[in-house]
């Protein structure tokens, strides 16, 4: 594959980690938050735990910003390494594909077609990408499956998430909108890794395709 597309892949695989870094410390946060929550519920009252609640919110306010700005900043990169695997794929011989490399990209933005639309175009760029005549017959690794299960989840619990979080009035709400953070951050720090996996295995797989076809 050319150098700007392995280029572009250590790119992103740098923003993966660092996104995967700031997911980790977010749970740090959560956990923090939890603790204070939980001390308010028992009762604790005075300065001491006012100080803490409230520093607790300053470091959730700077680390929602930081994810925040790393996943448009990824989200960017991942859409341009997705168009460019789809049109790789194609370069290495692919015929018939039904997911053009602008379409890969756009069904993640068509409501109830990005449910399962982006993981069929991804499923279809890595068959092609063995530049075999009968690609379409090529297996899906698990990893890929697990990828757009975890994709649909984090999105799913981060937005329950961030509804109940609008809606904290108390201690007891305060614990259930943690709740759904700490699972939110826990599988978007999984997602993380595993989308490192499928965006280094496709790469490698489309590199090694690449000199068979010019053999």
């Amino acid at each position: 594959m050319s150098a700007s597309f392995q280029s572009l892949t250590e790119r992103l695989t740098r923003l993966l980690w660092i996104v995967f870094a700031i997911d980790v410390v977010a749970l740090v946060f959560d956990l923090w938050e939890r603790i204070i929550a939980f001390q308010m519920r028992n009762g604790a009252v005075g300065d001491a735990i006012t100080a803490a609640a409230s520093a607790s919110d300053n470091r959730q306010m700077v680390i929602g910003y930081l994810q925040l700005g790393f996943f448009i900043t990824t989200a960017v990169i991942a859409a341009v390494w997705i168009r460019r695997a789809n049109m790789n794929a194609r370069l290495l011989g692919a015929r018939e594909m039904r997911f053009t490399p602008n379409w890969s990209i756009g069904w993640y933005f068509v409501p109830i077609a990005n449910l399962f639309m982006p993981y069929q175009s991804m499923a279809e760029t890595w068959r092609a990408s063995s530049g075999r005549p009968d690609w379409k017959n090529e297996p899906v690794p698990d990893f890929l499956k697990y990828w757009w299960a975890l994709w649909l989840a984090a999105n799913i619990v981060g937005q329950i998430a961030a509804q109940l979080y609008m809606k904290v009035s108390d201690p007891e709400s305060l614990i259930l909108g943690n709740t759904a953070y700490l699972v939110a951050d826990g599988i978007s720090a999984v997602l993380d890794l595993v989308f490192l996996q499928l965006v280094q295995q496709l790469s490698e797989r489309q590199a090694q395709t690449a000199p068979r076809k010019h053999s």
